[in-house]
């Protein structure tokens, strides 16, 4: 069966999965201790990135790390409905407090799609905040929609946007391959075209990767040479790289820009004898023969 390549290649699940449950090591290009200590600290903050740079990893993270203390309120803002912050926060708590509608204090409430957040569930949110009930807000989105935020928020956001950058090229190598364990069927040099097709992207980059696999796996390939890369379905064109000016290429521009420019003052010279040449045209009309190519 296609979907189940990975086990002729000795693997019990897809090691490309997007999932970010198996894989929850796998947050590149920023410190988590930052994103830590911004929570102990009390703060509102906003994470963003482009879709498949690993927002989600992240939120996994901070749920692995504080929901067993019951600590954690997830809510995400593509359920297109406002945000019911009192009920999250009462149901949060145990069953007593549940029965009796006591609030917790101190809650981590996280915000994914938050560039789709209404204005009035940030105010919602920011009541709570101020009030004890919300020790840390995170948010969590592709970009920060500030006509969605309270004027207190959008000041608390000061110096606490967070930019999830693209991977980098050895990251992607070290993911990759940590996803394939000890097995050398990916080789790096396959790895970083991918990458460069990729867009950067890390999400799109396990996609193309399991893509190639299964087409390798498919016709019997034992190990993936570059070559091979072109076997995937519907493979993005590689990005053309900036030419960079020579040395010898920026004199010759020079020397054309002197040549130029020194043509341009010899025509202003010569203008008014090119004048005088029309007004004789206009006078003699020339007459140009042809002459016979032997």
């Amino acid at each position: 069966m296609d979907e189940l390549w990975y086990r002729k290649l000795g693997y019990y699940s897809n090691p490309f999965s997007i999932k970010p449950a198996p894989f929850t090591n796998e947050v590149m290009g920023y410190n988590l201790k930052n994103i830590f200590n911004k929570i102990e600290d009390g703060k509102i903050f906003f994470v963003e990135g482009a879709y498949g740079v690993g927002k989600t990893t992240l939120l996994k993270h901070i749920i692995t790390r504080y929901g067993g203390q019951r600590k954690v309120i997830y809510y995400s803002c593509s359920l297109e409905r406002r945000i019911d912050v009192r009920d999250l926060i009462v149901g949060s708590g145990s069953f007593f407090q549940r029965t009796l509608g006591i609030k917790k204090h101190d809650l981590i409430f996280l915000v994914d799609e938050a560039q789709d957040l209404q204005l009035s569930d940030s105010n919602e949110l920011f009541q709570a905040y101020k009030h004890g009930y919300l020790k840390s807000i995170v948010f969590v989105g592709v970009k920060v929609n500030r006509n969605s935020l309270v004027k207190e928020i959008e000041k608390l956001l000061e110096g606490n946007i967070i930019n999830l950058p693209a991977i980098s090229q050895e990251d992607a190598v070290d993911m990759i391959k940590k996803r394939l364990g000890d097995l050398d069927f990916v080789p790096p040099d396959v790895i970083r075209e991918i990458y460069a097709r990729s867009g950067k992207n890390p999400r799109r980059l396990l996609e193309l990767c399991e893509d190639l696999c299964r087409e390798a796996v498919s016709r019997g390939i034992s190990k993936i040479k570059k070559k091979d890369i072109e076997l995937i379905p519907n493979l993005p064109s590689k990005p053309r790289a900036a030419k960079k000016r020579t040395k010898a290429k920026r004199k010759r521009e020079d020397v054309l820009g002197e040549a130029i420019e020194e043509a341009v003052m010899e025509t202003e010279a010569e203008a008014p004898v090119v004048e005088e040449l029309h007004e004789f045209r206009e006078k003699e009309p020339l007459t140009i023969s042809k002459k016979r190519r032997k």
